[in-house]
């Protein structure tokens, strides 16, 4: 019964974090997809002149209204897709989804295009179909076919699924349906000759750099991921909203671009610093400086600035979620030497409790983990030394969210704690403190933790482990296996 309930759980995990992995991919398509095709619809309003068409010679294939039973199956491979493939090329099929429809989304803003002829009267049994179909696709999105791009991708990432001696026949009817799928694209006249051959192009071009992506660390590709997604959908936002309210041409259009193209640089630099461990700490450290008090430099207000406000609003919706923790006391471990604990950000009324607590404490080490946002430092220690004499001391390991633990923040980690260890008082409170206190600080919390040799994982007692495992999240335990080992 145990191993029952055991796989049914296990099976329950896999089925939430696909469902997860679908709802991102739509939500990015659902995003940047229907703002480009708005965005072409209100150019046809105001400038027709600004849309063009690629229609060539070699567009001749008839139009064939039962078409649109294969072209409507990508969707349906959209979505069943992320529930056959293996857990191990469900990330791997995520990505290529996602940067598929960004690059195409730039493509579609870059070179707005219309279908270059209207469909002719069709008989009832398939007008509401493509009725249906105008609700959600203009013939706007041109170049490049994305259900061509879709089609090649799902052919790839579903070649392996089926095993055994039915290989070869589902490898014929996977490839027959993408086929299917990509040209029906013409037939439905939805797109032109040139569109599916720049979707399959586009389709190679993303295989590559999905590769290349796969080949990094696990944590920093999903962290290159985050940010490009993000810094394309920031200029899509800015770039596009202005032209649909009506204010194309203005400066107030002009201005919102420039904020666009200025937030997707930012974004954009860090996703590329996530890809060169070797430099990260050190250029990190200049784009989001900090004082000795944890509050930003002005420095940091360059490029680093999309980024404070995304996470200052990310964590204003966690608290308000209750994601941020608002028990101070539930990430907390004692051992001989010190006392740990696990903070995100903190409300005033939860520092001014925090400062309470650290008041039983001779000295205070404040670990800041987190880079995109200023610290409750000096906040919490005014609050503290209003009552209290404790000592505070400040330190800033200057980590990125999902920021890959290499070598120099290990090292970094162990001279922190070689200067506790030398220090030699007792009672000392270590405070980590990231944004949302789920995984950096709990990573770090950790490293300390195994770094103290006393509480090293292979010497816990049960109850040790059990109350490590209740307060601790399963990726803070993750990104530590270098020293848990």
């Amino acid at each position: 019964m145990q191993f029952i309930c055991t796989h049914l759980a296990i099976m329950n995990d896999d089925l939430k974090q696909r469902t997860m992995a679908l709802v991102k991919a739509l939500v990015v398509f659902g995003l940047a997809y229907p703002l480009t095709n708005d965005y072409t619809h209100a150019l046809m309003s105001h400038t027709p002149i600004a849309v063009g068409s690629v229609a060539s010679r070699y567009d001749v294939a008839p139009f064939v209204a039962w078409a649109i039973v294969p072209y409507s199956l990508s969707f349906v491979l959209f979505v069943l897709s992320f529930y056959v493939v293996s857990s191990a090329m469900l990330s791997r099929l995520l990505h290529r989804l996602v940067l598929g429809t960004l690059v195409a989304c730039l493509c579609f803003y870059a070179y707005p295009l219309v279908f270059a002829y209207d469909r002719p009267v069709m008989s009832e049994q398939w007008r509401w179909a493509y009725e249906l179909l105008s609700l959600v696709d203009k013939p706007y999105n041109q170049l490049p076919s994305l259900h061509a791009c879709y089609a090649l991708l799902f052919g790839v990432s579903l070649w392996h699924v089926v095993q055994g001696r039915w290989r070869g026949l589902y490898r014929a009817g996977l490839s027959l349906i993408c086929v299917a799928i990509a040209g029906a694209t013409l037939f439905t006249w939805q797109h032109h000759v040139t569109d599916v051959v720049a979707g399959l192009g586009l389709a190679v071009v993303v295989l590559v750099a999905e590769r290349w992506l796969h080949a990094l660390p696990h944590i920093t590709g999903r962290a290159m991921m985050k940010f490009i997604t993000l810094g394309v959908l920031w200029f899509l936002g800015w770039a596009v909203v202005p032209v649909l309210v009506g204010y194309q041409g203005t400066a107030w259009a002009i201005m919102a671009k420039i904020m666009g193209m200025y937030g997707c640089l930012g974004l954009f630099s860090v996703a590329w610093l996530y890809a060169k461990p070797s430099w990260i700490t050190s250029l990190l450290a200049k784009q989001t400086d900090k004082h000795h008090v944890g509050a930003f430099r002005s420095s940091a207000y360059g490029l680093g600035l999309p980024i404070i406000i995304i996470y200052k609003l990310m964590w204003r919706l966690a608290w308000a979620c209750h994601f941020v923790c608002h028990d101070i006391g539930r990430r907390v471990i004692h051992t001989q030497a010190f006392t740990i604990m696990a903070i995100g950000h903190l409300s005033d009324d939860v520092l001014d409790e925090l400062s309470q607590y650290a008041g039983r404490y001779r000295q205070i080490l404040w670990v800041d983990v987190c880079a995109e946002m200023a610290s409750d430092f000096a906040h919490a220690r005014l609050l503290a030394d209003k009552r209290t004499v404790t000592k505070w001391q400040y330190v800033n390991l200057g980590v990125m969210d999902l920021q890959y633990f290499d070598d120099t923040i290990m090292n970094n980690i162990r001279a922190l704690y070689d200067d506790i260890k030398q220090a030699d008082e007792p009672n000392t409170l270590i405070i980590c403190q990231c944004a949302m206190g789920q995984s950096r600080s709990v990573a770090v919390m950790i490293c300390l933790l195994a770094l103290q040799q006393g509480i090293c994982p292979h010497r816990l007692s049960v109850q040790d482990k059990e109350m490590m495992d209740s307060v601790l999240s399963s990726y803070g335990k993750h990104r530590a296996r270098g020293l848990l080992a």
